[in-house]
């Protein structure tokens, strides 16, 4: 599979997908439903509110907002499990990673993400926790 399986074909609507986290979700119930059961590594384009908060079974909570355009969720589906090597340490999605990009254009177009020297650029991420 060539780096083209992964690149973003464009933007369409969460709406009644699996991809749709505005009023929460539960990540594990909808896990199996996206690439065939292998797991999250999408872009989600962010409107408004720019925050994620994940809470967990134990109440603990971790909230992020972002000035970023964009977030790539990444649910470990490469892991293996097997005892091999550094993936093979840990199950598939047995970690969760939420990457704040700028959002690229479709396809292979990378030009509106390109740092030019002596141009500032500024993105601003912050965690919180709860315990």
């Amino acid at each position: 599979m060539g780096l083209e399986a992964h690149m973003p074909l464009g933007w369409t609507s969460v709406a009644d997908s699996p991809f749709d986290f505005r009023n929460g979700q539960r990540l594990g119930d909808v896990l199996q439903k996206v690439l065939d059961g292998a797991g999250f590594d999408h872009p989600f384009l962010l409107k408004n509110d720019h925050a994620v908060r994940l809470v967990g079974a134990s109440g603990r909570a971790m909230a992020m907002t972002t000035t970023a355009s964009a977030l790539v969720m990444f649910t470990g589906n490469h892991f293996r499990g097997d005892g091999q090597g550094i993936l093979g340490h840990f199950k598939p999605h047995a970690g969760l990673t939420l990457e704040t990009q700028v959002a690229p254009a479709a396809g292979l177009d990378w030009s509106g993400v390109t740092l030019m020297p002596g141009r500032p650029f500024n993105l601003k991420t912050k965690w919180a926790f709860t315990f």
